[in-house]
């Protein structure tokens, strides 16, 4: 059958509204095809050059237009909890119904979850099938089979990425976010292959871009947890068990692929779990249990196998096991405990209107500063050539870490004070564990480092020519202190930073599984 041309614009037309979210099409797309039909009819009466000029200007308006839309669903103003939710007055905890638990998800939604665990996993697959001798990485099968393999990756998670959008960003699209991250930052490597650029790169580079990666993956996890909180527990737990990868340092191919494989698996699993299960008590503890496990079979191949034995230690045992295990355990749980922590201040904060808002505002920043002198200051450290180009920036950083330590102290007291006297919560003993386990977000993630890293600290400021001399070296757990007992205090706080963030933000109503960014 013939289509004439105003048929096939029509169509045409109805295809790219179709692009738009869907709760866009169903308010307004009837109304915007009329519109369009009317339109394009009026300017087909007056010639070809208006029927051009008229669908140039239609199209050159689409991308904005899409990006707009799509936009306002990612980034629109949250409906926040202080609109759904109150605080139990007994307690202190609150209580809503967005985020927290509800009926199990499909298993359907729950394997795309664990999708890209799976797909990490292959390449714990090759390895292990390279050390068994039954594949060479510089063969010519293997290297055409990684070429198709990374490309089919990048396609499929192109794909999800677009169809998620699609479906305004569900509970299971959490699970992709460090997939896409990796997508996102690939690019970068084309600068190894630039000579010229290279060691530019590496030397000058390297340290600040991990820096920024670190921090943006504090302000997605933070952002995601927002929204919702198990979706931050399915973003955070695959970035955690990335991090274990940096035990596998000089350890032979079939045992680096075989742990490789069966933590990603474990990985995946425990995704599919959260999801089934899909109640924040079970995510915590499942994201902080699975990390136990292949953080101990990490570990223990780091200083059986690899090269992570410390140069002081007698010979490889479980102490020493224990020992590179434990801090690094600490750290990466802050990437589950923290986004719930602060999130609960900021609900505390828009619950007083309108001072609230920059009371909260005022500690997150307190909490950012300490966060970013951390990271930028454990990143220069690193490179012997930036700490010889950036002479004195340790006393810098340390000022900075001072400063958001006493600006989140200032915020949290005001937050906390017109918190009680509105008798929003009425335990008072509920906010001070909070602002204590909250200082020890910034800390806690240091703990993967040596002690002498952590800022603020008293000793730097001795280059300032300040009388502290007989004060511990820094705020935290110092290297003075017996080791032992650090990682103990460190265990501890851990454990009770994790069960009061899951205590304050637990809930007995039924969550939806929606997504209302901050």
């Amino acid at each position: 059958m013939e289509m004439n041309l105003p048929t096939l614009l029509q169509h045409l037309y109805a295809f790219i509204l179709r692009l738009y979210p869907s709760s866009f099409q169903h308010e307004f797309a009837n109304e915007m095809s009329q519109v369009f039909q009317d339109a394009s009819v009026q300017a087909r009466q007056q010639g070809f050059r208006a029927l051009l000029a008229f669908l140039l200007k239609e199209f050159v308006d689409l991308p904005a237009s899409l990006l707009r839309e799509h936009g306002w669903i990612l980034f629109r103003k949250e409906v926040h909890m202080s609109d759904i939710v109150h605080l139990d007055s007994g307690t202190g905890g609150m209580s809503a119904a967005l985020g927290f638990s509800g009926p199990p998800v499909s298993w359907k939604e729950s394997l795309l979850a664990g999708l890209p665990c799976l797909a990490i996993a292959l390449t714990g697959l090759s390895t292990l099938l390279s050390g068994l001798g039954l594949s060479s990485f510089g063969s010519p099968f293997f290297r055409i089979f990684s070429t198709v393999l990374l490309v089919a990756l990048i396609l499929v998670g192109l794909g999800i990425f677009i169809f998620a959008w699609r479906k305004h960003w569900p509970r299971w699209s959490a699970g992709w976010t460090m997939f896409w991250l990796i997508c996102a930052l690939t690019p970068l490597n084309l600068l190894f292959t630039i000579r010229d650029l290279s060691n530019y790169f590496y030397i000058y580079i390297q340290s600040f871009l991990w820096a920024f990666i670190l921090l943006l993956v504090a302000w997605l996890l933070y952002r995601i947890s927002s929204q919702d909180m198990i979706k931050g527990i399915l973003a955070a737990l695959p970035m955690m068990s990335l991090t274990w990868i940096l035990h596998q340092e000089f350890v032979r191919d079939d045992l680096e692929g075989a742990i490789a494989l069966s933590s990603w698996l474990l990985v995946a699993i425990s995704m599919v779990a959260i999801l089934r299960i899909n109640r924040l008590k079970a995510g915590v503890l499942l994201a902080l249990g699975t990390n136990l496990v292949i953080g101990l079979a990490y570990a223990y191949e780091g200083i059986y196998f690899g090269g992570t034995l410390n140069f002081d230690a007698p010979g490889p045992n479980w102490i020493q096991v224990l020992r590179s295990f434990l801090p690094q355990w600490i750290a990466i749980s802050t990437l589950v405990f923290g986004p719930l922590m602060a999130r609960y201040i900021r609900e505390i904060g828009y619950r007083i209107q309108p001072s609230g808002l920059w009371m909260y505002r005022l500690a997150l920043l307190g909490l950012l500063l300490m966060l970013v002198s951390n990271v930028v200051h454990s990143s220069i450290y690193t490179t012997d050539t930036l700490r010889i180009v950036l002479q004195g920036e340790e006393l810098v950083l340390n000022i900075l870490a001072w400063f958001g330590l006493v600006i989140f102290i200032i915020g949290f007291i005001l937050i906390s004070g017109k918190a009680v006297q509105e008798k929003l919560v009425k335990n008072p003993v509920v906010l001070l564990l909070l602002g204590l386990f909250s200082l020890f977000v910034p800390f806690g993630l240091m703990f993967g480092l040596p002690s002498d890293l952590w800022l603020p600290s008293l000793s730097l400021l001795h280059d300032l020519r300040f009388p502290l001399h007989g004060f511990p070296k820094s705020l935290g757990f110092v290297s003075q202190f017996p080791e032992f007992s650090v990682v103990l205090i460190g265990v501890m706080f851990m454990l009770a930073a994790t069960w009061l963030a899951v205590y304050l933000n637990s809930t007995k109503q039924p969550a939806e599984n929606r997504s209302f960014p901050s």
